[in-house]
């Protein structure tokens, strides 16, 4: 019994010491983790800032296109190609931040805007310039989605219990609920 003492102890204290090693390896991983997703954050932050940038500037190159009987078939198309490859080629470059969704919506919603000058029917013409700026809206929705912004409004709103009203207001918020039908 006084041979097996020294060993029970020696093992229960080796026991002891692996265990510390593992908890201590699990809080190293998890503070690692926390660390990596607060810069992976303020970069896809910057990232989803810039998408919206670009969406922000496009929408009147996309009216001017569609709607401008200045320029040329070919002056069009060259015009807004470099406006869809540029988009592509940051949609590209920065795939690993963004949704793979909100990819596909914004570089979609930009094809064939160069087409709608030279449709013949009004109507037509009309409706997919409407669904074009739809589109737009909602690559601006989805973004301050994505990046939890429309979170914090909501949140920011509830906090400080703000009512906004005017006649402006009002007739925005009334159109606003006109749309969503």
């Amino acid at each position: 019994m006084e041979i097996l003492q020294p060993i029970l102890t020696s093992l229960i204290g080796l026991i002891g010491v692996l265990i510390g090693l593992f908890i201590n390896e699990y809080f190293r991983r998890r503070n690692r983790v926390e660390l990596y997703s607060k810069e992976i954050f303020q970069k896809r932050l910057s990232v989803y800032e810039k998408l919206y940038e670009k969406i922000y500037k496009i929408s009147p190159i996309a009216h001017d296109i569609m709607e401008n009987p200045k320029y040329s078939e070919e002056e069009r198309h060259e015009i807004w190609s470099s406006v869809v490859f540029d988009m592509a080629k940051f949609m590209d470059s920065n795939e690993l931040y963004l949704n793979e969704n909100i990819t596909v919506h914004c570089v979609s919603a930009l094809i064939g805007v160069e087409d709608v000058y030279y449709m013949e029917d009004p109507e037509e013409k009309k409706g997919e310039i409407e669904n074009f700026t739809k589109s737009i809206a909602n690559a601006r929705k989805m973004i301050k989605a994505e990046t939890g912004l429309e979170a914090l409004d909501k949140l920011f709103s509830s906090i400080s219990k703000a009512k906004h009203e005017s006649e402006i207001i009002s007739y925005y918020q009334k159109l606003k609920r006109e749309l969503k039908k």
